[in-house]
């Protein structure tokens, strides 16, 4: 995309487009029950499948690389986000400064030598804190 080469030759960070669509994703039903209750003001929830608006939001992060992140705009407001893996590597062995070739979306294996396991290891998105911290469904907890 225009935009993501724009923020990566700026060496900006952030969010670079915003894309509006109306799927379908789970959500509530609310209604009065059929009979009447003592409480007045009683209400049945129920699951159900409905179209409505989701947003995906196109971020470049500066640990992560470029992603995607969609968000429904109605309740439960179910979140869902879309990682490049090759990205996230292409970061860490740029913060590490190891040497590489990337041709599209491929990191095609060296020839003359062979990547570390220390290489290897320093690559992998589960050791980075940073990436933990970002990737972790219960940040509270």
């Amino acid at each position: 995309m225009p935009w993501q080469r724009r923020m990566a030759r700026k060496r900006a960070y952030g969010v670079y487009y915003i894309f509006k669509s109306m799927e379908q994703g789970p959500t509530f039903r609310v209604s009065v029950p059929k009979y009447p209750t003592k409480d007045p003001h009683h209400r049945i929830l129920a699951r159900q499948r409905s179209r409505f608006t989701h947003y995906y939001f196109y971020i470049r992060d500066e640990t992560l690389g470029p992603m995607v992140m969609r968000v429904a705009s109605f309740f439960p407001f179910q979140t869902t986000y879309y990682l490049n893996g090759h990205s996230f590597i292409e970061q860490e062995l740029n913060r590490v400064r190891i040497a590489f070739r990337k041709t599209d979306n491929a990191l095609p294996r060296r020839r003359r030598r062979r990547c570390t396991a220390g290489c290897r290891r320093q690559a992998e998105p589960r050791n980075h804190p940073q990436t933990a911290r970002l990737l972790d469904p219960n940040p509270g907890a």
